[in-house]
């Protein structure tokens, strides 16, 4: 249970604009009722309310960020409670408003916030009981008639409801996203574990194949296979600082088509293998864009044509184009293959979803290529999208990637 009453900033951080924009709507809206009803006698209090709101809108751009979920829920929740009590206590048309703001609390403090959030508002409940009653503290349930005890039971009543149901989603979703975490960091860590164990005897491979070369022993295929290896644990190493905000990707103007040539020679063995052709039809000979051409080449063009030859049947072909539009390069890659079922459409890029599937030959998948290259993509300020079946055909999937010229 203690580690369900910890504050959860990746998530809760994501909802205070939301409820910031909805407090300054309802506090305006109802400042501006209150003085029609009251005049200005009542005002200056609910402005001071107001600006402490305001506060903690801007706290977050300061170095007092820390206080600004409390100055956005103390004042919301004096506000509400000051105008429900003078607009009638248990008979305002509003008190029920008085139920959301355990959900708020738990919006911004999760299951912590959702406990004080419905200690308050009870306590506020009872505090209108008693003043509307006249009671003095030791009295309990004096004599009411049967509306007005309904009235406070279905208050009582419905707020503990929206507060068990919003504890038990918010902690189903702690669970989800603790599993979610621990898987992530499991694969983060065997990755850089393998990274860093298969680099070592690879430069030693390395430099025992660049030694015979030199000896007059050729052996250029071995050579080059060690040296895109190294390429890509490299690239991996990148993406490790890139998600850790380590480090910036660098970006140079980069020939996209000699990009897309590379990529092909680097898949040329699989595709004798399964005997599939690849066509290359491109409007843009020398078009540069800012990429970084190793993730781009590595990552994202040797990823999505790997995809396409698992998935082709032997004898298929893949097309690669590469054109430009008003603003932006496109580059596409379509294959006559097997295609993509449509429920797994949504969610290739996904590291969580199971979308791995064997290939036509039987070839295995790990689930991790086509996130890698979302990643990459948007890192590379570009856009991808995924049509299975392309329009106009009956099988096949199509990868349109564009960039900004």
């Amino acid at each position: 249970m203690r580690k369900w009453l910890l504050l959860r900033k990746d998530t809760t951080d994501q909802m205070t604009p939301f409820l910031s924009w909805c407090g300054f709507f309802l506090m305006g809206y109802y400042t501006l009722f209150n003085y029609v009803d009251h005049g200005v006698d009542h005002l200056p209090f609910l402005f001071t309310l107001v600006s402490f709101f305001a506060l903690g809108v801007i706290a977050p751009y300061t170095r007092f960020k820390r206080f600004s979920k409390v100055l956005l829920l103390v004042p919301t929740q004096v506000f509400m409670t000051d105008l429900i009590f003078w607009a009638g206590g248990l008979r305002a048309p509003g008190v029920f408003w008085l139920s959301a703001m355990p959900i708020v609390w738990a919006l911004l403090y999760q299951i912590r916030g959702l406990l004080v959030g419905l200690v308050i508002t009870l306590m506020t409940y009872g505090y209108f009981w008693m003043i509307e009653e006249g009671l003095p503290l030791t009295e309990f349930f004096p004599s009411m008639d049967a509306i007005e005890r309904a009235r406070l039971e279905n208050l009582v009543l419905f707020t503990l409801f929206m507060a068990s149901f919003v504890m038990a989603y918010t902690i189903v979703i702690l669970q989800s996203q603790k599993k979610v975490t621990e898987k992530q960091k499991e694969v983060e860590a065997l990755l850089r574990i393998l990274v860093h164990d298969i680099s070592n005897p690879l430069m030693i491979i390395h430099g025992n194949l660049t030694m015979s070369q030199r000896k007059g022993v050729e052996n250029e295929t071995a050579l080059r296979s060690t040296e895109r290896i190294q390429e890509i644990i490299h690239d991996v190493r990148r993406l490790f600082t890139l998600r850790d905000k380590k480090a910036n990707i660098e970006l140079v103007p980069t020939q996209v088509k000699s990009c897309v040539n590379e990529a092909v020679e680097i898949v040329q063995q699989r595709c004798r293998e399964k005997q599939v052709l690849i066509e290359v039809v491109s409007e843009v000979d020398r078009r540069d864009l800012i990429l970084d051409r190793s993730l781009f080449v590595n990552q994202v063009c040797v990823n999505i044509l790997g995809n396409a030859i698992k998935f082709s049947s032997p004898g298929g072909r893949i097309f690669i184009r590469l054109y430009e539009n008003q603003d932006s390069v496109v580059l596409e890659f379509e294959d006559e293959g097997i295609g993509i079922p449509g429920d797994l459409i949504p969610h290739l890029f996904s590291t969580v979803a199971r979308t791995t599937r064997k290939g036509t030959s039987g070839e295995p998948g790990t689930g991790y290529g086509l996130p890698i290259v979302w990643e990459v993509v948007n890192l590379l300020g570009g856009h991808i999208q995924v049509f299975s079946p392309p329009q106009d055909k009956a099988t096949g999937t199509l990868f349109r990637l564009w960039f900004k010229k």
